[in-house]
């Protein structure tokens, strides 16, 4: 239905087309305006690549860069084609949230995140130590006689195990890939899910049959080796933004400018323009 079209959260972002809310973030240069904003959602590169190609090619946006450390997109466009809010209608309408730059909200978005990908971890680290297990004794099954109802009864719990790792903690890869596949877009996440599902699949028919091999504990083992190096260059990015920050606060805020007259006035940074001494 139409008013499904656009939910809620969006409707409200109509609030930063207010002269009085731009204000405070909103720069003007010229014609144009510049704003910086966070995106919530990218997980690699090729999402900043997305977002800065459906930024560029939308009609009305001047420029489009995305900082892949800190997340943080600075847009520039003209008032007189576009709107802020319709900008930020653009980066949700493939998969992303946009909204001001706001450290405190930046800090409070990043620590969301880390907490959702740690319990993703536990679960996953949790059922890979049990399906560890289980396969050894599976795979002694090659050189030891052991009763079919056992190896029946280890595939079993398996793939008990490996249940909530596929659709809990590897939950991140399959709506990323579904995400990318509606745009039409390639991403990371595609042969990720494709290999996930493709495993636990084959892995299911084998339980299922009663012949063949199953492979839950290198499903499980693979989500959590990789959420586990999501999550450290989660932390990697974090300290350089907090480096970026710290190195950003080098920067004065007032300057002493030298007048035609020979006399000195304190000014903003900001004020400051080619040519002044």
């Amino acid at each position: 239905r139409p008013e499904e079209v656009v939910p809620p959260g969006l409707r409200e972002s109509e609030l930063y087309d207010r002269e009085d809310v731009q204000r405070g973030f909103v720069r003007r240069q010229g014609e144009t305006r510049e704003a910086s904003l966070i995106l919530e959602g990218i997980t690699c590169s090729a999402c900043i690549w997305l977002n800065e190609r459906q930024l560029q090619k939308t009609p009305g946006v001047v420029d489009a860069q995305v900082n892949y450390t800190t997340h943080r997109a600075r847009v520039r466009w003209d008032p007189e084609r576009i709107s802020l809010s319709q900008i930020l209608q653009r980066i949700a309408a493939i998969g992303y949230t946009a909204h001001p730059y706001d450290p405190e909200r930046q800090e409070a978005a990043l620590a969301r995140e880390r907490r959702d990908l740690l319990k993703r971890i536990g679960v996953a680290a949790m059922a890979t130590v049990q399906l560890m297990m289980i396969a050894v004794g599976l795979y002694a099954a090659d050189f030891y006689p052991i009763d079919d109802r056992y190896i029946q009864f280890f595939r079993w719990i398996s793939f008990g195990l490996a249940v909530p790792v596929l659709t809990y903690s590897a939950q991140t890869f399959f709506s990323g890939a579904w995400s990318s596949l509606r745009r039409r877009q390639g991403s990371m996440d595609i042969p990720v899910a494709l290999a996930l599902g493709l495993t636990f699949a084959a892995s299911t028919w084998a339980t299922l049959s009663g012949s063949g091999d199953v492979y839950f504990e290198t499903m499980a083992m693979f989500v959590l080796f990789l959420l586990t190096s999501r999550y450290l260059e989660m932390n990697a990015r974090k300290r350089a933004a907090e480096a970026n920050e710290e190195l950003s606060k080098l920067v004065p805020a007032m300057a002493r400018r030298i007048g035609e007259d020979g006399g000195t006035e304190w000014v903003p940074v900001g004020d400051l323009r080619s040519g002044d001494r």
